[in-house]
């Protein structure tokens, strides 16, 4: 524990150095306590654990939410923060009402919104830097995901690479 605690004072400090706290350059934050655009060791810096697993390209931490578990994905392209989610098991299927009422007190209603209720809804909000989607994910799962709205298009390219990576891989294998 200590070793985590050593590590994390010593990241932080880089971080410091190096003057790339966001809120010495006026901006605020976009999600928990970091900004897009940071790299890997940024938003370690931020976070009070340590991560469960720095596997590329994510880093992902567990904890609580309201008292409910919790996965953090931080996701990152070019070590360039683009999207976090937060996976929350549930203990109903409906919980994900609670989870929207805490965004719709902070970001308002919904700029999209479909509730079919269970595993069947689908609910959008925006702001200037963030899109913002609550959605079902595996059985007894809300996904809450945010993603940077200045790194759609690296993401649509990395994206569109991995569809040709597989085109590719599927063609030589027949």
């Amino acid at each position: 524990m200590h070793e985590r605690s050593t590590i994390k004072a010593v990241l932080l400090s880089v971080y410091v150095l190096f003057g790339q706290v966001s809120v010495l350059h006026g901006q605020g934050t976009d999600f928990r306590e970091v900004t897009w655009g940071m790299s890997r060791l940024e938003v370690m810096a931020h976070e009070e654990s340590g991560p469960v697993s720095l596997d590329a390209p994510f880093i992902y931490y567990t904890s609580r939410v309201a008292g409910q578990e919790h996965h953090l994905l931080y996701g990152f392209i070019e070590d360039k923060l683009v999207n976090a989610v937060y996976i929350i098991v549930t203990q109903s299927p409906r919980e994900y009402r609670y989870f929207k009422k805490n965004i719709e007190s902070k970001y308002g209603r919904p700029k999209k919104s479909y509730d079919g209720g269970s595993q069947n809804y689908l609910f959008f909000w925006e702001n200037e830097r963030t899109e913002i989607t609550i959605r079902p994910g595996n059985i007894r799962e809300c996904r809450i995901e945010y993603m940077a709205k200045k790194f759609k298009p690296l993401r649509a390219n990395k994206e569109k690479e991995r569809k040709q990576r597989l085109s590719d891989e599927l063609s030589r294998a027949y």
